[in-house]
């Protein structure tokens, strides 16, 4: 029998299992204990550990703000954009008064070039907190982005009134007053920064910047070197004073900066990426890789970095070493952004450019405002043949990011080869406002300049790129170019050799060389000059494609196969070479051959739409109709406004009598895409004829007739028209004027049975 001391002693024991229970229960019940838990893996770094805890609390309180709030700080940190905006609006609408919040969802909209509503944002705090110096800064940058200069002057004024002794404040307000071109007071603004802050490295930088804007070179040096004698260990100092002397010609010095830098600092992280991005912008892959991967080595789990080293290995030519730590990333991260854009990038290199395409709508689908993605579609787009659709992303990606010099570039290079000049103008001027120390911008602004018949304004631009780096030669070249267009002869051939000095071993400076050549009309100097290049430069195909091209146009057609064919041999997989290897073989009258050529640089860009269109052409030549329907319709396939595949795939219809309603239609595409050319409207009066529409044809005809009145094919379907219309007179001096022109045999034998059924 149990005692009453065992009875107490198990009810104790009881009550102290349920007290347990209730307090586990409890615990699991309250998103205050996951919030802390979600808080403490942010604080150590373990940023999916973290986003687990925050669910699990708005699993247990779906309208708990902290939890939001966490869930948007561990998704930034994964660089989830698109999932921390939605945690930080969540947070926001349940904690509209939290200052922290609002600040933070600014922040982001402001990383993503959203200004307005970056601004919206710094306005609602600056109602709860008219002085919150924060807020000051983030209303002042957005205003900046809309490019409100003088309310962003005033704002960042005021700021420097509240905290005189804020560097950052006196920097932010130089920024605006150099983007009003009130230079002096720029100075000023940066030199109260140096006295309220003496090791603030932004001040020294936009400094230096800033005398280098005035062409005060030894001022900037002198900068930066102060900024380094205060911070002995600033990547950023390095970095800016080595490409001061790249630009000035420096290169040596240049070197010796940064590499007697890296030798100290060169393993940490942050100094790793800063000294890759050097190597990087300044053409020298393989040492952006070496730095990239000693500060990987350092630290493994850096994403940057990581990223960082998978875009250098491609560049450094490792394609397999990028594709496989891309495919190791996607594993673990399925979402991960710079990763499917290298997958996607690998794809298009091996010509799956539908793949690619794919790739890349998945990757924009995760994360819509990565603007990498949007420009890496639009290449695959153009790849695709899909120019509309390119078009749609890069202006997609530009409302994202209206200040991104890289978008700027890519949508005047788009506009430049759709024949928009004027656009193309206008974006090359807004990215060199952005950097106007950069050459790459001034030289884009030159050539597009160059495309507009400006060639004062693209000589100027071109002097500007090579004032910023003299011994970069791409610079020399472009003002021999713009000098020959504006009549300096002996200039441009004197700033041309300086080129060609510079880089005797570049085949795109040759290249240039040679059109120098053909603008001044010395074709016998561009062979020598390529001769010479390729008997220096025997492994480059560029060279042989070259020079082979320029012996076409003389028409010395073995000597220019041997060209193409020496250039496949040591570049097989360069479509243009096959190109101008059917061309040479064409001219010599070696049709089989020819087609053959052509074929192989299809099959390396199937949606190259003019190729198939041409090959088509071949294939009408000799009435094989049921191969040229194909190729035309590849052609439009790859690229569906082609009005010339069009027009001619209509009249292969025509010339068998078959589809002639498909053929009408075909051909009125094509007058609509090209509306300028007489013989697709040509075609479309044949059209017209043979769906019984003479009087359509009628006009037609006549335009044609009075573009080309040699033609004898538009003046004998001329005279079928206007027969058909009752116009027999007429149509009788058409076909006579036909017969004179010396109209083919099978269209005269028809020509002259319908001259005698009208006498």
């Amino acid at each position: 029998m149990m005692t009453l001391h065992n009875r107490c002693w198990m009810l104790a024991a009881s009550a102290l299992l349920v007290m347990m229970a209730a307090a586990g229960c409890s615990r699991f019940h309250n998103p205050a204990y996951f919030v802390a838990k979600g808080q403490s893996y942010l604080h150590r770094h373990r940023y999916h550990a973290a986003a687990i805890e925050f669910r699990k609390a708005l699993q247990v309180s779906p309208h708990d703000a902290a939890a939001f709030a966490g869930l948007a700080r561990s998704d930034i940190a994964w660089r989830d954009w698109v999932g921390a905006y939605r945690a930080w609006r969540q947070a926001v609408a349940l904690r509209p008064r939290n200052v922290a919040y609002r600040l933070d969802l600014g922040r982001l909209y402001l990383t993503a070039g959203e200004f307005q509503h970056a601004g919206t944002q710094a306005a609602a705090v600056l109602r709860l907190a008219p002085d919150n110096r924060t807020a000051l800064e983030l209303q002042g940058a957005a205003l900046l982005g809309e490019k409100q200069l003088p309310a962003a002057e005033a704002v960042f004024a005021h700021l420097t009134r509240l905290e005189p002794r804020s560097a950052a404040a006196w920097v932010h307000l130089a920024v605006v007053q150099i983007g009003r071109n009130e230079l002096p007071a720029a100075s000023a603004s940066l030199h109260s920064a140096l006295q309220a802050n003496p090791h603030f490295i932004a001040a020294y930088i936009n400094l230096a910047k800033l005398d280098q804007l005035q062409r005060h070179s030894a001022a900037a040096a002198r900068v930066l070197g102060r900024g380094i004698a205060a911070n002995p260990g600033a990547a950023g100092l390095y970095v800016a004073e080595a490409d001061a002397q790249f630009r000035a010609g420096h290169r040596a010095a240049g070197f010796q900066i940064v590499t007697a830098w890296a030798r100290r600092y060169g393993a940490r992280p942050a100094a790793a990426l800063a000294l890759g991005d050097f190597y990087r912008r300044w053409g020298r892959p393989r040492l952006a890789l070496a730095a990239y991967r000693r500060g990987l080595a350092a630290q493994p789990a850096n994403r940057r970095l990581r990223n960082r080293v998978m875009r250098a290995e491609l560049a450094a030519g490792h394609a397999a070493a990028a594709e496989r730590m891309a495919e190791a990333i996607l594993r673990g991260s399925p979402h991960a952004v710079a990763a499917g854009i290298v997958h996607a990038h690998m794809l298009l290199a091996a010509g799956h450019a539908q793949g690619a395409v794919s790739a890349l709508q998945h990757v924009r689908a995760d994360d819509p405002d990565s603007i990498p993605a949007r420009l890496e579609l639009a290449r695959a787009y153009l790849a695709e043949g899909a120019a509309a659709a390119a078009g749609s992303e890069l202006h997609s990606a530009l409302r994202r990011a209206p200040r991104s010099p890289a978008v700027l570039d890519a949508i005047a290079d788009y506009a430049l080869g759709r024949g928009q000049v004027a656009a193309a103008l206008q974006y090359a001027r807004q990215a060199v406002v952005l950097r106007p120390v950069e050459p790459a911008q001034w030289l884009r602004l030159a050539r597009v300049e160059r495309h507009a018949g400006a060639f004062t304004a693209a000589l100027a631009a071109a002097r500007r790129a090579q004032h910023w780096s003299p011994r970069m030669p791409q610079p020399w070249a472009e003002m021999a170019l713009d000098e020959a267009g504006a009549g300096a002869a002996a200039q441009a051939r004197l700033d041309m050799a300086k080129a060609r000095q510079l880089a005797p071993a570049s085949a795109a400076i040759l290249a240039q060389a040679v059109a120098l050549d053909g603008q001044l009309h010395s074709p016998a100097a561009a062979v020598t000059d390529a001769r010479a290049f390729v008997h220096a430069n025997p492994a480059d195909a560029r060279g042989h494609d070259l020079l082979g091209a320029l012996l076409l146009s003389a028409h010395h057609y073995a000597a220019a196969q041997q060209q193409f064919a020496r250039a496949i041999r040591l570049a097989p997989r360069r479509a243009i070479s096959y190109i101008q290897l059917g061309r040479a073989q064409q001219a010599q009258h070696e049709l089989a051959p020819a087609l053959h050529s052509y074929q192989q640089a299809l099959a390396l860009e199937p949606n190259f739409a003019p190729l198939a269109a041409w090959m088509g052409n071949l294939y009408l030549q000799q009435r094989k109709y049921a191969q040229a329907e194909q190729l035309y319709r590849q052609a439009l396939s790859a690229d569906p406004e082609f009005g010339i595949a069009a027009g001619n795939l209509a009249w292969a219809y025509l010339a068998q009598g078959r589809n002639l309603t498909q053929a009408l239609s075909l051909a009125q595409s094509a007058v609509h895409w090209t509306p300028h050319i007489p013989t697709i409207a040509d075609t479309l009066a044949l059209a017209y004829i043979k769906n019984g529409l003479s009087s359509s044809a009628v006009p037609l005809l006549a335009h044609c007739v009075r573009r080309q009145p040699r033609n004898p094919v538009f003046r004998y379907h001329f005279g079928l028209a206007l027969a058909a219309t009752g116009k027999h007179q007429a149509a009788r001096r058409q076909l006579e004027a036909a017969l004179r022109d010396h109209l083919s045999p099978d269209y005269a034998s028809h020509a002259r049975r319908l001259l005698s059924q009208l006498r």
